[in-house]
């Protein structure tokens, strides 16, 4: 009997654990906030233009999972109540053409012997109060915004209402609680009667709220598991730079810094005119080091930058490269200068006979 009240116990120990793991999993966090979702879903990228006008703030964020989902939801916290619509696609690709880097162009005359496949190299491997203030479907989105006052009252609805949060993501949004900050809470809805699997780019959502201050929600990523790729474009009067305590331990480095010309159509409507565009994109290989939200400050002077990519390209003279051609080249002329002094002076050096008379 005991050894079976000893399997029994070892069996249900590891039900659980199981549980409990696939409770901590249930949640992935990305930079604009907490994914939500039962099944395996990563976050591969996000993206963001942010404009601010010293009162105002709008973000249009656009996510890009992979995954084996068909529902999800996530939840971004904001300063202030936010009104919320459907974003365009299509500004991501013309802004991504407004501040693409310079290419220069540079060539190899150097390139491996092994990329002709001569070589062997290895390759590197107390209970507050939650309100709704509103509701609505946008396109597949179902979006609520909300107040609250406590963390267990903010998690409760949450979770009451099929956002189901771990642990630490309750005890995160506490602190935006704290700070008495609103959230929008975003879930897919269903698609007709097919099973909608998430992948790829989903559609942007575009957030307003009033701000005092230029901030883009940050803190609430460093629950993520894996490396966040976080890519934002900010626009406002005049080049910004980052001030939040994060800025040097946890850097975005600038990609482009510019007057925002260029731009047409509703995108060039929603910047405005004499409006500054800042790109940051990094890549946090460490999300649990983030410490803060990202704030945004304006620059000393507005100071014009513009990436620069190299692009080599490898110098290849009759499939061999191209300097180790050009060394061969010389020294081979070199060796048939040698040899033919060589011979001249072997000659000239020969004794003539002579012929009695």
């Amino acid at each position: 009997m005991r050894a079976w009240s000893a399997r029994i116990s070892v069996l249900l120990m590891v039900v659980l654990v199981s549980a409990m793991a696939s409770l901590v999993q249930s949640a992935w966090a990305c930079g604009c906030g907490a994914m939500v979702s039962n099944d395996r879903l990563q976050v591969d990228g996000e993206a963001s233009i942010v404009r601010w006008d010293g009162s105002i703030e709008q973000i249009v964020m656009r996510l890009a999972v992979d995954s084996e989902a068909a529902d999800a939801a996530w939840i971004f916290p904001t300063p202030t109540v936010a009104t919320v619509q459907l974003g365009h696609r299509e500004w991501f690709t013309q802004i991504e053409d407004v501040t693409r880097p310079t290419v220069r162009v540079e060539r190899d005359w150097w390139p491996p012997w092994k990329d002709l496949g001569l070589g062997t190299g290895a390759q590197a491997p107390g209970r507050g109060s939650v309100n709704l203030l509103d509701q609505q479907q946008l396109g597949p989105f179902v979006v609520a915004t909300l107040d609250a006052t406590d963390a267990g009252a903010l998690s409760s609805w949450l979770s009451t209402n099929g956002y189901r949060l771990s642990p630490e993501l309750a005890q995160t949004l506490g602190v935006y609680v704290k700070q008495r900050w609103k959230y929008v809470a975003v879930k897919l809805a269903p698609q007709s009667q097919a099973r909608a699997v998430l992948n790829g780019e989903l559609d942007p959502l575009h957030l307003s709220f009033d701000s005092d201050r230029l901030v883009y929600p940050m803190y609430i990523s460093n629950l993520a598991k894996t490396p966040q790729h976080v890519h934002v474009w900010v626009v406002a009067p005049h080049r910004v730079e980052r001030v939040d305590p994060d800025a040097t331990r946890v850097p975005a480095p600038v990609r482009f810094a510019g007057p925002a010309t260029g731009v047409n159509g509703s995108l060039g409507d929603f910047i405005g005119s004499d409006k500054w565009l800042t790109e940051f994109q990094t890549r946090i290989s460490r999300p649990a080091s983030i410490t803060a939200d990202w704030e945004f400050a304006a620059t000393a002077t507005d100071a014009g930058f513009r990436e620069v990519e190299v692009d080599v390209e490898p110098v290849y003279i009759l499939g061999v490269p191209g300097g180790w051609f050009i060394v061969g080249m010389i020294g081979g002329s070199l060796a048939v200068l040698l040899v033919t002094i060589t011979v001249v002076v072997a000659i000239r050096r020969k004794p003539v006979a002579r012929v009695s008379q």
